[in-house]
């Protein structure tokens, strides 16, 4: 669900946030549509744990728009997510330090390349940036 909320200067506010994204399940969830006449630059998206039960082993994501869905984040493990209530935030890291900003109409989707091993894992995605 898009919320398109910019606060009227233009700063960092709250895009979108997604929920029932199964982190144990191989599929693409569009995460942000940008809007027309605008580009978007992604600051932080945080992943939410909704329902997490009997985790043994971490999924592997990436953040993109195109067919390798890593423009914005690379595959990346979630080590560590693995109880309910639990959020990770993924933002600039030393691994990744240049981000790819989205052109007007580009779809963003968060990509599970790599499934968790668990009961169940469901992540909210909460996707924060801006509009230029």
């Amino acid at each position: 669900m898009s919320h398109n909320i910019i606060n009227q200067d233009g700063s960092y506010a709250l895009l979108a946030s997604v929920s029932g994204i199964d982190l144990k399940t191989a599929a693409q969830t569009t995460l942000y549509t940008v809007p027309t006449g605008k580009t978007c630059l992604i600051t932080e998206v945080v992943l939410f744990a909704t329902a997490a039960t009997a985790v043994t082993s971490a999924p592997i994501i990436r953040i993109g728009k195109t067919a390798g869905f890593n423009e914005w984040l690379g595959l990346t493990t979630l080590t560590g997510l693995d109880t309910t209530n639990e959020f990770l935030s993924l933002s600039k890291s030393a691994n990744l330090l240049i981000h790819q900003s989205f052109a007007a109409a580009e779809v963003i989707k968060i990509d599970v390349g790599t499934v968790a091993t668990a009961t169940t894992l469901t992540v909210k995605a909460f996707v924060f940036g801006f509009l230029v």
